[in-house]
């Protein structure tokens, strides 16, 4: 792809990205909003961004498109917020809603600290002016670039399409901050295994969509290859011993599950050994598994040593093990729906509040030593005690200190797909919630908004305390929404910070063997 010749439209790329400069610069000083005003290192990574954008626009690369193509799934709108309920946009392909869209969604990222209103007046402004000077700008130049041939090639094997996936992800215009923000946030260098987590299972603010989404909904591919793609998240991490080697492809066996899998290595299996252990993630292409990642030697392991290293790992990866071992998952799951039944059969529902840490883990450590103490016989109850090496009657739970000590009021839901959730500043949330929307305090704000933003909180959670306690709208207001369309604005939300459970997901829960 390096080789492709640079067309006059790459050549002036740099001009057009200077010029963006200066018409953004100029305009952003007059801002009311002094809030919204950006430093210089931010215009100029702004204006990078926006000439991408007119790039992918103007050679068809299909970026954006894929991007309206999947709010279309998701909300019936092509840009929630500045398209009517299915409106299309006009011909014209620079058009103020694009660019309106394209400008709001960057200052989320810019300033995450702030709710800003997708409405804002000088947001608005902005996105005009680009609007009005993108057509000029690329006005008689060619309609192919060298980042526009990237997506010209074949799709054939898994490594092409990575290739294609690592450049979205970490140098397109749409992806490009959103893996900056990703790396300071998780401390971390932009390394093999990082890169591979970013592209492979990472959801973006871009309405809550990750990578793989964007480049699935690009490639002219199958149904079939495009459902692989989008399933890449769940790379199947194991320890692998090597069967046979051929000299584009291995058989490996899987020591978690004990499958084999014939994995495609191209030029590189002279890098494996017969009976050695490797650890890595696959991913299927075209019915075929290839490496996705940083792979790491093992070395060769005695047989009567693996028991008890598999033990070891499903004690520490057991989500990921749920992935590619169907029966560790169903053991698991039944496991959890007997546990969902004891909780609300003590609690008497799913949902229960406690006024703050140290009564919640009481409550719990007492429900668990009802259920063991009226589950089992004495004889059963002291042969259990003795496997688990229990003090008392029940296990004992440890709590950060943090939750322990936390007064204001303690949400714990029992989701019965995945297991207990605890949301703190739950008194907040209770009465944001019933406020309706209607003079929210600081303290409801904030606490609805960590509801929201929070990964470990489900979509499950937001739809039952919404049972509850009513207050969608307190939600929509939260993050300056529109409240005219309640439902689209809060299925909004949770796409956009909730993208993750969208997908697949397994019990948070390690089986004792």
């Amino acid at each position: 792809m390096s080789s492709v010749k640079k067309s006059e439209l790459d050549r002036q790329l740099p001009k057009i990205e200077k010029t963006l400069s200066k018409i953004i610069d100029k305009k952003i000083i007059t801002f009311d909003d002094r809030n919204l005003r950006l430093s210089r290192k931010q215009l100029d990574l702004l204006s990078e961004i926006i000439t991408g954008f007119g790039e992918d626009l103007h050679c068809n690369m299909g970026i954006w498109k894929a991007y309206e193509n999947c709010n279309i799934r998701f909300f019936s709108q092509l840009l929630p917020f500045h398209l009517p309920y299915m409106r299309t946009v006009s011909n014209e392909k620079f058009n103020k809603y694009r660019c309106r869209h394209l400008i709001w969604k960057l200052y989320e990222q810019f300033m995450p600290e702030y709710f800003i209103d997708p409405y804002h007046e000088d947001i608005e402004a902005l996105g005009d002016i680009i609007s009005s000077a993108l057509p000029e700008l690329f006005n008689n130049l060619p309609r192919q670039s060298v980042h526009a041939e990237i997506f010209l090639t074949p799709n054939i094997e898994a490594a092409d399409v990575k290739r294609k996936l690592i450049w979205l992800g970490l140098r397109s215009y749409m992806f490009k901050l959103a893996y900056h923000t990703y790396l300071v946030e998780n401390n971390v260098k932009p390394e093999i295994p990082v890169i591979d987590d970013f592209v492979c299972q990472e959801n973006t603010l871009w309405s809550g969509l990750g990578v793989i989404d964007i480049l699935s909904e690009m490639l002219p591919v199958p149904k079939s290859q495009k459902e692989e793609l989008s399933s890449w998240y769940e790379r199947h991490f194991a320890y692998y011993k090597i069967k046979t080697i051929k000299k584009e492809n291995i058989i490996a066996t899987n020591i978690i599950n004990n499958l084999d899998y014939d994995i495609m290595t191209y030029e590189t299996s002279d890098l494996f050994k017969t009976d050695e252990i490797y650890f890595g993630g696959l991913v299927k292409w075209r019915e075929k598994w290839a490496w996705s990642g940083a792979q790491y030697a093992c070395g060769k392991m005695e047989k009567h040593k693996e028991p008890e290293f598999i033990k070891l790992f499903k004690s520490q990866s057991a989500k990921v093990i749920y992935r590619y071992d169907k029966n560790y998952l169903q053991k698991a799951t039944e496991s959890l729906a007997e546990m969902y039944k004891d909780f609300v059969a003590y609690f008497k529902s799913d949902l229960v509040v406690f006024p703050d840490g140290l009564t919640m883990a009481a409550e719990l450590q007492k429900k668990d030593r009802f259920i063991y103490e009226n589950s089992m016989t004495p004889k059963e109850l002291e042969e259990f005690k003795k496997e688990h090496s229990l003090n008392g009657n029940f296990p004992a739970y440890q709590y950060p200190e943090h939750i322990l000590q936390h007064e204001e009021g303690i949400g714990v839901y029992f989701n019965p797909a995945e297991g207990i959730e605890i949301s703190l500043g739950f008194n907040h949330i209770i009465s944001g919630l019933k406020k309706e929307g209607k003079e929210l305090n600081d303290d409801e704000v904030e606490s609805l908004f960590r509801f929201m933003e929070s990964d470990a909180l489900s979509i499950a959670f937001a739809n039952r305390i919404i049972q509850d306690y009513g207050g969608k709208i307190s939600f929509v207001e939260t993050f300056c929404l529109d409240i005219s369309d309640i439902d689209t604005s809060f299925n909004y939300i949770l796409r956009k910070y909730k993208g993750n459970f969208f997908r697949n997901r397994y019990p948070d829960l390690t089986l004792k063997d």
